[in-house]
């Protein structure tokens, strides 16, 4: 099981899946359907490459990140069924963090002291 993470727009989650050859790790989202909260299974995940652990977050473009298990960088491609792997030759920088435009004016509020 993952992180919890955005996923286009949506709250997910990967979760391993019994199947009759294994565990296969499949992306979910929550979606609301007719004001009623449920799991949606988008897709299975190719973990050939058994490199999928914890997923931390969805890149775009159907690239996802993570961290392997000796601290190296992993991204993988879903859409190519791809993996590149960075080695962890720099200082960690603490957070990965994406940034949404809103549509909230600050215009009004008063800076506090």
């Amino acid at each position: 099981m993952s992180f919890v993470f955005d996923f286009k727009g949506y709250v997910a989650m990967i979760f391993n899946e019994s199947t009759n050859d294994g565990w296969v790790p499949s992306l979910w989202t929550l979606n609301a359907v007719l004001g009623n909260w449920s799991w949606t299974k988008e897709f299975n995940l190719d973990d050939s490459l058994n490199v999928i652990r914890v997923i931390s977050f969805y890149l775009g473009d159907g690239l996802f990140f993570t961290r392997g298990a000796a601290g190296e960088y992993i991204f993988y491609d879903y859409k190519k069924k791809h993996v590149k792997t960075f080695l962890d030759q720099a200082p960690p920088a603490g957070n990965l963090t994406e940034y949404k435009e809103t549509l909230v004016s600050l215009k009004g509020f008063e800076q506090l002291e």
